[in-house]
């Protein structure tokens, strides 16, 4: 019986049937040279065979901002910390980490994002900055009231009160 295989442009030619012993059946002896042949056309079909390394580039989610301030999407810090988590998993070029803040931005911080000049939209830590700045979230009045009214006094602060003109002039030291 005839074996005949050819895979991935490597050629084997005729293989017969081997015994126990890795020699071809019928008792007759393998010529090294041709042992050797047989294993270079052996490396050659693993290496043919072999698919490629494909690395999956993992990337990491990150959430939707749009500066609306709603529940369900991060604030501003949040945002750009999951921005730059991002950029950490792989080498970004300027023009790549732009365009991975640009597709996870809408609504206002979009608008906000396009007003800008071309140089700071060609800049990714300066559209990080400008979300920052635009939609740093701020604690409410009254909360900021009843956190000012709970504090105590530390040892080393005094409270100094002065009054030059029409002006009053306060200071903490």
């Amino acid at each position: 019986m005839e074996n005949r295989t050819k895979h991935n442009a490597v050629d084997w030619g005729e293989v017969g049937p081997l015994g126990s012993e890795g020699e071809p059946e019928g008792g007759a002896g393998v010529d090294q040279t041709e042992v050797a042949a047989l294993r270079a056309q052996l490396e050659a079909l693993k290496l043919a065979c072999q698919r490629p390394l494909i690395i999956s580039e993992q990337t990491k989610r990150v959430r939707q901002f749009s500066g609306r301030g709603t529940a369900d999407e991060p604030t501003a810090e949040d945002f750009a910390r999951e921005i730059r988590e991002a950029w950490e998993l792989r080498p970004y070029s300027a023009q790549e980490k732009v365009a991975v803040i640009m597709s996870n931005v809408s609504g206002p911080a979009r608008k906000e994002l396009d007003l800008q000049t071309s140089k700071t939209k060609s800049d990714p830590e300066a559209l990080l900055e400008t979300l920052l700045e635009a939609f740093a979230q701020t604690m409410p009045v009254r909360e900021a009231e009843v956190v000012f009214l709970r504090s105590r006094q530390q040892i080393a602060e005094s409270f100094e009160t002065s009054h030059t003109g029409s002006s009053a002039n306060t200071r903490w030291r």
